[in-house]
């Protein structure tokens, strides 16, 4: 994926529809099908976690944006809805509440930030050491 100047951006809009998560790993599959199968899958895996997230709680439409060079790769998931995201405690038995862990645990760094026009981003990078080209 990335560019002339070693660096890419696409973008991928989302209705508000529990095929949407199918769809943004599918584009995320795709806008990194140059890297290697372990960055791939971890940044589809964050990403299914994310756009969960964004569906649950957000606010439809979604945009899910892929960035990719110097090593880097970053998604970030923005939806409509200025609440920010919450991490959860979930007990050993709960269904729920784990999606964000999950991206704090495997992710190199995440957060979420407020847009100037109103709603959120909520992003992630995978780590530059797990970001090289096959």
């Amino acid at each position: 994926m990335p560019g002339s100047r070693g660096w890419a951006r696409v973008s991928k809009r989302l209705p508000g529809h529990p095929a949407s998560s199918g769809a943004a790993r599918r584009f995320v599959d795709r806008a990194l099908a140059d890297l290697d199968g372990e960055t791939r899958a971890l940044g589809v895996l964050l990403t299914s976690e994310v756009v969960t997230n964004a569906l649950v709680h957000g606010v439809p439409p979604l945009t899910v944006t892929v960035v990719c060079g110097a090593g880097l790769v970053r998604v970030e998931v923005v939806d409509q809805s200025p609440q920010m995201p919450v991490r959860l405690a979930g007990g050993p038995d709960a269904t729920r509440g784990r999606g964000l862990l999950v991206v704090e645990a495997l992710s190199s760094r995440w957060g979420a930030d407020p847009l100037p026009e109103g709603g959120k981003a909520v992003w992630f990078e995978v780590a530059p050491a797990a970001a090289g080209s096959r």
